[in-house]
């Protein structure tokens, strides 16, 4: 698993979404993207990157967490003694994970170009015949083997701040599934909803999951200024014992009576009745919202998102 600091060191200095198939390449951004290459290659020099089952690499770009997995890296090289079984043997997949629903191609072409060009480089240096971790047999790479895949029913993120937490659940979900890590040979049917049905609900898990790792790693003096913090501000996982709700911790303390319906506070006014102004499909407000109108879904099942799909965010 790569840190954070990989993906912001592989495109340095290059233009935004420059590779996202809207403009045509740049031979300078070409040019800054092989020199990061280079400066990365030192990255995998202890181990062959082409021997590992997953490849996996957190992006925070633009104060947004998204997740790029690569299943099998080594699908994409072909054993030139034996290219036939080579070539029907499982391919590599790269999984991107976007919580706000990745509608909008741009992001991804973008990614999984650098990504792919990634994995090329790394083969050149280290896995080609003659290199460090050459294989007996005489090997070719090839990258039409490395196939880009948005696996279905991904939960996603119904405002706009949590996509820290759904991007844990994507990695725990990868290698904690009841049925053990997810495998090569389950990418191409891969349904997330028959391995984690309840994953639309699992935000405020992951966030307990979290403050209490944080509890068991902070010393006794930081926990206590914590749950001070906690006090002050009347909110917080701390103050709420077991009769906690799994939720933000800076939602406010609910009431614990109930306030009468009939009662309403001096400083507040009824509010009017409401009026049928247009009668439509009702507008979203979060990237779950437009995920599952019937419109984006119709469009979608017609259309590749990759192929010119517009922009909805």
């Amino acid at each position: 698993m790569c840190n954070t600091f990989f993906y912001p060191r592989l495109v340095r200095d290059l233009p935004q979404l420059c590779y996202s198939q809207r403009r045509p390449i740049n031979l300078e951004n070409d040019a800054q993207l092989e020199e990061n290459l280079l400066k990365l290659h030192r990255w995998f020099k202890r181990y062959d990157l082409f021997g590992k089952d997953y490849m996996v690499i957190p992006v925070n770009e633009d104060l947004h967490w998204l997740l790029i997995a690569v299943i099998n890296p080594a699908g994409a090289i072909i054993d030139l003694a034996n290219e036939n079984e080579s070539r029907n043997a499982p391919k590599t997949y790269m999984l991107f994970m976007d919580p706000m629903s990745g509608l909008d191609p741009t992001k991804c072409n973008h990614m999984s170009y650098c990504v792919k060009r990634l994995l090329k480089r790394m083969y050149d240096l280290y896995k080609a015949p003659e290199k460090k971790y050459a294989s007996a047999n005489p090997t070719m790479y090839d990258e039409s083997r490395v196939i880009v895949v948005r696996p279905k029913n991904i939960p996603i993120q119904d405002n706009f701040f949590d996509c820290g937490m759904y991007v844990l659940h994507y990695i725990e979900g990868l290698f904690c599934s009841p049925t053990g890590p997810i495998t090569v040979n389950q990418i191409p049917t891969l349904d997330w909803a028959e391995h984690w049905p309840e994953a639309e609900k699992m935000c405020d898990l992951m966030r307990d999951k979290v403050y209490n790792l944080l509890n068991k790693t902070i010393g006794s003096d930081n926990r206590s200024r914590l749950a001070q913090y906690e006090q002050i501000c009347r909110c917080g996982l701390s103050r709420e014992g077991a009769l906690r709700n799994g939720r933000r911790h800076s939602a406010p303390h609910p009431r614990r009576t109930p306030r009468h319906l009939d009662f309403y506070r001096r400083c507040y006014s009824l509010n009017p009745p409401n009026k049928n102004i247009i009668n439509d499909e009702p507008m979203f407000t979060t990237p779950r919202g437009i995920a599952i109108m019937p419109l984006t879904q119709r469009v979608r099942s017609l259309r590749k998102p990759e192929e010119g799909f517009p922009l909805a965010y």
